[in-house]
Formats: structure tokens, C-alpha cells, sequence
């Protein structure tokens, strides 16, 4: 045999993928009658609360949806691997509602109506007209590009709810034991935290996506499943 298969890797994160459809705000609609051409400027125009609301008696809730997309390159030299992925947060901000109540477009009836997309660096960048809550990848390899920012844009939707996406490839630390090479077990781990303390903000799994994720271990080993050469993908989880 030219090659031992490098046994096993279990994919796990304080949150998990599995290639698929990833979730994110997917439960929306659109309006049902074209809004006002000018109506994404006013919100933006009116938009003004870019520290935390500390008034709030609870922590701001962020759900998460990670999307790992390919594996592309585990190093056991450098303890890193590269990974692609697609990361969707949403938050719910009440003055961000309040904004929208102020206009008559807001409601909290069934699925949120989507309403508008702003460029990152116009609503939670130099300008900051919302609240960010900071979410980063914890074990992140290289630094992120705070330049540009962590979100490729941002979303509003009726009810106040407002949603960021990154899309990127990047190394990522590994903490690897090689002692029992080539028939080694791997974890490869995706820390996501708040810059925020818990009380302020706290993120949790995005459901049912996180869940669905999980579940379709199969897709291990199915065509579109996540493929990493020299390794067999053994399970997931997220916590």
C-alpha cells in the first residue's frame, strides 16, 4: 500500500457543519409591495445606537450558523489547517425595531419581511450606526483584517432583527497528538466567542440548521461531503 489512510478526524466546534443548505435567517419573506426606492437610506439615516444597550436587564442573544465548506490543507508542521467556510449571526436589536416602528414598517407577525443590506463597514465601522457584538473565531491563526471588518454585509429585517455574513478561508490552530501516527485521531476545532462577557452577550447554536448539521453524518462520505486527503471524517458536534 502506497499510503495509510491517516485514520480519523473528528470536526468538532463549539459549533458544527456538515456541508449543506446553511439556515442563517431562512424563515423570512419578502414584502409583498415594492417599499419606498428611498427606504433603506432612511432607516440608515436614522439608525443611531452603536453601544450596547445597557439598559437591558438579559444579555443580547446571537445565533450563530457555520458552514464549514472545505478542508483544504491539514499541517502537522505548522499546527494549523485551512479551512473555507461561511458564517451567519443574527441579533435581535430593539432599538433597531424602534427605528422601524417610527417608519411603519415594522412587524413581529409570522416571518420577518427582509428590508435591506448595508455594507459593514457603513453600519458597525468607523461610522457605527448599530451594535456590533464582535463575534470571532477564537483560534484563529492570523488576525483578522479588522480593515475591512468581520462581515461581508449586513442585513436588516422587520422585526429588528439584524444579520451579518463572513465568507473567507483561513488557517485555523490545531492541537494535534501524533503519537499514535498514522493511525491517529485528530480534533479539529472552530471556537467561536463574543468580545463581549456571556452577561452581555451570548451566543448560541442557530436551530434547527446546527442541529440538521449533525445529523447527516452520511454525508461524510457522499459526494458532497467534505473530503480531506489522507483522512477519514468520523463524527461532529457542537456545544
Amino acid at each position: 500500500m502506497k499510503f495509510f489512510l491517516r485514520c480519523l478526524i473528528k470536526i468538532v466546534f463549539l459549533f458544527l457543519f456538515i456541508q449543506t443548505h446553511s439556515y442563517g435567517v431562512n424563515v423570512y419573506k419578502y414584502p409583498k409591495k415594492n417599499l419606498d426606492k428611498g427606504i433603506c437610506k432612511t432607516i440608515y439615516q436614522q439608525l443611531n445606537h452603536p453601544n450596547f444597550p445597557y439598559s437591558n436587564e438579559e444579555p443580547i442573544i446571537v445565533k450563530a450558523d457555520l458552514l464549514i465548506e472545505d478542508v483544504h490543507k491539514i499541517s502537522g508542521k505548522n499546527l494549523d489547517f485551512e479551512t473555507s467556510f461561511s458564517l451567519w449571526t443574527h441579533w435581535k436589536d430593539e432599538r433597531v425595531a424602534d427605528v422601524l416602528k417610527n417608519l411603519g414598517i415594522f412587524t413581529d407577525k409570522g416571518k420577518p419581511l427582509y428590508l435591506c443590506d448595508y455594507s459593514p463597514n457603513t453600519v458597525i465601522g468607523e461610522t457605527r450606526k448599530i451594535f456590533d457584538p464582535v463575534i470571532e473565531f477564537f483560534n484563529l491563526k492570523e488576525k483578522p483584517n479588522f480593515e475591512y471588518g468581520m462581515q461581508d454585509w449586513i442585513e436588516i429585517f422587520s422585526d429588528g432583527t439584524v444579520q451579518s455574513r463572513l465568507r473567507d478561508t483561513r488557517k485555523f490552530k490545531g492541537n494535534f497528538d501524533f503519537r499514535r501516527f498514522p493511525f491517529d485521531t485528530q480534533e479539529l476545532s472552530y471556537e467561536l466567542w463574543s468580545e463581549f462577557p456571556d452577561f452581555m452577550v451570548k451566543v448560541v447554536a442557530d436551530e434547527p440548521g446546527m442541529s440538521q448539521y449533525k445529523e447527516n453524518l452520511y454525508s461524510f462520505n457522499e459526494d458532497e461531503g467534505i473530503m480531506i486527503p489522507g483522512w477519514e471524517l468520523k463524527s461532529i458536534n457542537y456545544e
